[in-house]
């Protein structure tokens, strides 16, 4: 008997047309191309894109909304910031792609293991963000300039800032800050100081979450990621508790600015206490390591209640009462 893997030898027909070439590359090359594909959008992190939703944050509480014209222009700038991004993390992803290797699960990226080529990715980030530019030409030469001055910060943030401790944490808050102005002078309103307190204290705590997940769960391999050897426990624990407070208080205060004083209830007054719940249950997973990965916090079942009572309590005093 033979062995199943051995096949018998078959007579070829007189006519059969034979291909001189083997039908199995091009196979794989489809394959091939499919898995790049499927790599470049793994690659731009769509995930993350819910970040550029800080967008509708300050034409929110200017109470804009319900203007159709401030919509479309809303969803044009978060669409460009999402081109921005894009185009930004597959450009750190070629710059890291070595380091990224030695990382338990960043070594599974499309361009650290290999499946999307360096070229390929820069081409696919130039392209974007060429696209991020003109989309938000679209807006206004103000718009644009800030979709520029965020890419900008960015790849230096990727070339250069990450580097350095504390640094780094800045850098990225003020990615989010950018996110919330651009949001402003799409919408054609003025982000207020007390807003912007919000927004950065806001913003500090998300990418000091980070650090200490990140630290939390590399442990003594800490070493292999630039500057986050120096984000000791102690260090972040401070920092987190820092911002939660800063965050709180900057809240409060803009809160209380807000309602109208007119008889009614003090709606945005009451959002404060959902609010505390909030920032001290992300306060709580963050000690815990589970920010590593922002916006995996969104799952949370009592971050998501918190945050739909401050939502309808927003509704409920800028939108009705």
């Amino acid at each position: 008997m033979s062995a199943p893997w051995v096949t018998a030898p078959q007579t070829r027909r007189a006519d059969a047309v034979v291909s001189p070439v083997d039908p199995a590359p091009a196979t794989a090359g489809v394959h091939r191309t499919g898995s790049v594909a499927r790599g470049l959008v793994r690659a731009v992190r769509p995930r993350q894109w819910v970040k550029n939703l800080l967008v509708f944050a300050a034409p929110l509480t200017a109470e804009v909304l319900l203007d159709p014209g401030v919509v479309t222009r809303l969803v044009i700038a978060t669409g460009a910031l999402c081109l921005a991004a894009s185009s930004t993390y597959l450009l750190n992803d070629v710059i890291d792609a070595s380091a990224d290797r030695l990382h338990p699960t960043k070594r599974n990226r499309p361009i650290a293991a290999g499946v999307v080529q360096p070229r390929v990715a820069l081409g696919a980030s130039l392209a974007l963000l060429i696209g991020a530019i003109a989309v938000g030409s679209v807006l206004g030469p103000t718009f644009a300039s800030l979709v520029v001055a965020y890419i900008t910060l960015t790849i230096a943030y990727s070339s250069w800032l990450k580097r350095i401790p504390i640094i780094d944490v800045l850098t990225v808050a003020s990615g989010f800050l950018l996110r919330a102005v651009a949001g402003a002078t799409a919408a054609g309103v003025t982000a207020t100081s007390s807003f912007l307190l919000v927004a950065s204290f806001g913003a500090l705590f998300l990418v000091v979450a980070k650090r200490h997940g990140e630290r939390f769960h590399l442990g003594p391999n800490a070493a292999t990621r630039a500057a986050l050897a120096a984000y000791t426990p102690e260090l972040t624990g401070q920092l987190l508790s820092i911002s939660v407070t800063a965050t709180l208080v900057s809240y409060a205060t803009w809160a209380f600015g807000l309602d109208r004083g007119e008889g009614g209830l003090p709606w945005m007054a009451l959002s404060v206490l959902p609010f505390t719940a909030a920032m001290l249950r992300a306060l709580q997973l963050a000690r815990r390591g589970d920010g590593a990965d922002p916006e995996d916090l969104l799952r949370d079942r009592g971050l998501l209640l918190a945050g739909a009572a401050v939502g309808l309590l927003f509704l409920l005093g800028l939108y009705i009462w």
